[in-house]
């Protein structure tokens, strides 16, 4: 028998194909783990660019007038961006999860300001 060693696999892709993907994109893209419960889930993301994250802000805003839950449109965006796994094993998680969403969105949205440095400044 041949021991044949299983290509490691993050959010459904493997290293060559996460490089060839992320050639695609600009700013590339980002993997993010995430632990609930002991288990382990992971999502491949791409920056967002600058419309889409103005047109997220203005969904937002939407939201917060129409009393739509907040969680809604950060999922949407989330979705979105998000390159692995397909969106059906990510709208499970995030059904069973539901904060999880939060989280990552947060991280995701890091990277539309990656390049503004922010500070905390106070008078001397």
């Amino acid at each position: 028998m041949e021991d044949q060693k299983q290509e490691q696999r993050i959010a459904g892709l493997t290293k060559a194909e996460f490089e060839t993907k992320s050639a695609e994109y600009t700013g590339g893209l980002k993997i993010y783990g995430v632990t609930i419960e002991e288990k382990d889930f992971d999502l491949i993301a791409r920056k967002p660019t600058r419309a889409e994250a103005d047109q997220h802000m203005v969904d937002l805003s939407k939201a917060k007038d129409r009393n739509v839950p907040m969680m809604q449109p950060m999922r949407n965006f989330v979705r979105l961006v998000t390159v692995a796994p397909e969106s059906e094993a990510l709208d499970v998680y995030f059904e069973k999860y539901p904060l999880v969403v939060s989280q990552v969105y947060e991280q995701i949205m890091k990277e539309v300001g990656a390049d503004a440095e922010v500070r905390e400044k106070r008078f001397r």
